[in-house]
């Protein structure tokens, strides 16, 4: 089961969780100044995403397809 937490922090833009059966999958981040939201799979992949999409809910969709 894929649940997505958004992450509270001083960070700018978007980070979200991504939850496999409640464990850290990977996170979606967009930049406050940027217009794609990248799915980065793994806990500690910071530098290649999987995803990326304009829309975050179309993006959510395919990772629960593809985790």
């Amino acid at each position: 089961m894929i649940q997505f937490k958004a992450h509270e922090g001083p960070a700018a833009g978007v980070t979200i969780d991504v939850l496999n059966h409640g464990m850290l999958a990977g996170h979606i981040r967009r930049p406050s100044d940027g217009d794609l939201y990248r799915y980065f799979r793994g806990v500690h992949n910071e530098s290649s995403p999987s995803h990326e999409d304009r829309d975050l809910e179309r993006l959510m969709r395919l990772i629960s397809e593809d985790p």
